[in-house]
């Protein structure tokens, strides 16, 4: 059972997650229009990777945390922090040789990027979205 506290988490998880993917998105079209599709499918592929690892740690960091001692909860981020890098590391190397194989042109800088807005959003979105509403 959720407490009012793992509710609020969740809906912000929630919230931040998609505010994460939308911009991600956005990124992706941009380029898209201002460069090419291969420029594009790697943006979306770096953002992907800073995507997937973000839900990944907060999954593992906000467990409901119902009564549970402080060293526990300070355990959880840091085991959460570990799982993003691990996550970061494997899928930014598939992403690498993925986005080789579709084009000749070198798009790493597009990877990092997409890894680059993926990651300053899900690091500054809770500044912006409201917490609890």
């Amino acid at each position: 059972m959720f407490t009012k506290r793992d509710q609020i988490n969740k809906d912000l998880v929630k919230r931040i997650s998609i505010f994460q993917a939308n911009t991600m998105l956005f990124a992706a079209i941009a380029v898209y229009f201002t460069t090419d599709y291969y420029a594009a499918v790697a943006t979306f592929a770096g953002g992907a990777v800073g995507f997937l690892s973000s839900v990944l740690y907060t999954w593992v960091a906000l467990k409901p945390m119902q009564n549970i001692k402080p060293n526990k909860v300070v355990g959880r981020f840091y085991i959460g922090g570990a799982v993003r890098f691990i996550t970061l590391v494997v899928l930014f190397y598939a992403a690498l040789h993925v986005t080789e194989r579709i084009s000749q042109v070198d798009n790493t800088l597009y990877l990092l990027i997409g890894l680059v807005i993926s990651q300053l959003v899900h690091a500054l979105s809770p500044a912006f979205l409201k917490q609890g509403g």
